[in-house]
């Protein structure tokens, strides 16, 4: 609120195509004013995010959800605050200056993507991997919105193009691992790797539903997690930023290095019990779902990302957003009412109502 504040103080408007109308013309002190502000707004948007270092609510608090809300809000909660990033700090403000916030997005994703893993790897419950692991995927999805501050347009297309191709990606996917680490607690009675053992003769069918969407989030083709790195890791060999690449790769192999422990304790030890826990069947089929739409995403890719493309067209270039949004504030229609109508008092009644008469047509 207080960012809010700061920047309808100095703009004098909230609309976000108004917005990115008239931050684009600011200069001086009116356009360094707005970059503060906009800090404000990085801080609260970072914390929603799980980005480095704002990401300490997460590892805690998602291990305790029931399994079928944990995959809701594995899907879905950090991605809301990696949107507000993208719209904020691409589209939305354009004052000379708004490269200060894409440029330190892009250091905190290194940061947020190494860091996150190495949690990971810390830790011996399996929800607490795959909450460590959330936080290095929104590593990624940062990555992709700080290099869009580049000034090479195909550069900038490119990482919103990968940015939006992989939060769909990491919301498939780290649901359904979330789904598959219910279903092994339910088959094994405990979250605890070093007390599993033996899933892949209890439930083959789960074992197989885990390794697709592990190789999806560490990246192995053919699935969506290879060709959504693709996508940005092109973006930032095209413009020159090798240390970020290097980080991303390097994170690639420690999160499979990390569904490998997974896989060894949970999987491919002998068994921990004789026979399965209570009946997890009904979970099955949302994570098959998942799974085969992962699968969809990597071998038929063109579709997706043609609608990314176009996405990132928009964003990137947001003249065609303004205009749609002010077609619709055309006085034309309410111009024609005030001069057809005697002057004074009545005037001004005559224009409410014609307002209104649209308004109730809309609806």
């Amino acid at each position: 609120v207080a960012g809010v504040g700061l920047i309808y103080a100095t703009v004098g408007t909230l609309n976000m195509a108004e917005l990115a109308r008239r931050t684009a013309e600011l200069s001086g002190q009116q356009a360094a004013m707005v970059t503060t502000a906009s800090m404000v707004l990085l801080v609260v948007f970072a914390m929603k995010s799980a980005a480095f270092p704002l990401f300490f609510w997460l590892p805690d608090s998602y291990p305790i959800v029931p399994e079928g809300v944990n995959g809701y809000y594995a899907g879905l909660l950090t991605k809301v605050g990696v949107y507000s990033l993208l719209r904020i700090f691409v589209m939305v403000l354009q004052q000379p200056g708004a490269e200060l916030a894409t440029n330190i997005l892009l250091v905190l994703s290194g940061f947020t993507m190494l860091l996150g893993v190495l949690g990971a790897m810390c830790q011996w419950d399996i929800r607490k991997i795959l909450s460590w692991h959330i936080i290095s995927q929104v590593g990624y999805m940062v990555m992709g919105i700080g290099m869009a501050g580049s000034v090479d347009p195909a550069v900038v297309k490119l990482a919103i193009a990968g940015t939006l191709f992989y939060v769909v990606h990491h919301i498939v996917v780290k649901s359904c691992l979330f789904l598959v680490g219910g279903i092994v607690e339910r088959v094994s009675g405990t979250q605890k790797l070093k007390q599993m053992g033996g899933m892949l003769d209890l439930a083959p069918g789960v074992a197989a539903l885990f390794l697709v969407a592990a190789f999806s989030l560490a990246g192995m083709p053919p699935f969506s997690g290879f060709l959504s790195k693709f996508v940005l890791m092109r973006a930032g060999l095209t413009g020159h930023y090798f240390g970020i690449v290097l980080v991303s790769i390097l994170t690639s192999f420690l999160t499979l290095y990390s569904m490998a422990k997974i896989w060894s304790y949970a999987f491919w030890r002998d068994k921990s019990r004789e026979s399965a826990g209570p009946n997890y069947r009904g979970m099955m089929v949302p994570t098959s779902i998942l799974v085969a739409f992962t699968i969809l995403m990597g071998m038929w890719a063109q579709p997706f990302m043609g609608i990314a493309n176009r996405a990132a067209e928009q964003i990137n270039d947001p003249s065609e957003y303004i205009q749609v949004v002010f077609s619709h504030k055309s006085p034309s229609t309410d111009e024609h009412h005030v001069t057809a109508a005697p002057a004074g008092p009545q005037t001004a009644m005559v224009t409410i109502d014609s307002r209104t008469q649209k308004k109730g047509q809309a609806r």
